[in-house]
């Protein structure tokens, strides 16, 4: 499974239903179209707070992403553009059926289940005995 650091604004506009798109400089390459990825919300908030289905993935030029993306894309131009500033290529996660977790599991709780846990700085994939123990801490929440 995928799992994502976004920004606590970013993520609550994907769980919200109103950020519909997640723009990436990089293509996660083993994401299967149709599975769930999970959503940390990196500093402040620090936590796992929910999940979405990834239903598509598109790669282009940055300028042709911001014109199928940008009104459902929860960013403004400006901040948009300094991202993508020295890349030639964007992608765009196209994001459905948000779930948001009833408790958020915080970064010291996900640590105590699994020791070692560090947040990924874009984004990392879960093994499945990972996914396992954090299954197990969103049940315990």
């Amino acid at each position: 499974m995928l799992l994502l650091s976004i920004r606590p604004d970013f993520a609550e506009q994907i769980l919200d239903g109103s950020k519909q798109v997640e723009f990436r400089r990089r293509h996660p390459r083993r994401i299967e179209l149709g599975s769930r990825m999970l959503i940390y919300a990196s500093s402040p908030t620090r936590a796992l707070i929910g999940t979405a289905e990834v239903f598509d993935v598109v790669e282009a030029s940055p300028a042709e992403v911001w014109h199928e993306f940008n009104d459902v894309g929860g960013i403004e131009q400006e901040v948009y553009n300094a991202y993508y500033e020295a890349s030639d290529r964007a992608v765009a996660l196209r994001l459905r059926k948000p779930i948001r977790f009833d408790t958020a599991i915080s970064l010291a709780d996900l640590r105590c289940k699994l020791p070692g846990f560090h947040p990924p700085q874009q984004f990392a994939y879960l093994s499945a005995e990972r996914l396992m123990k954090i299954t197990r801490a969103i049940e315990c929440a």
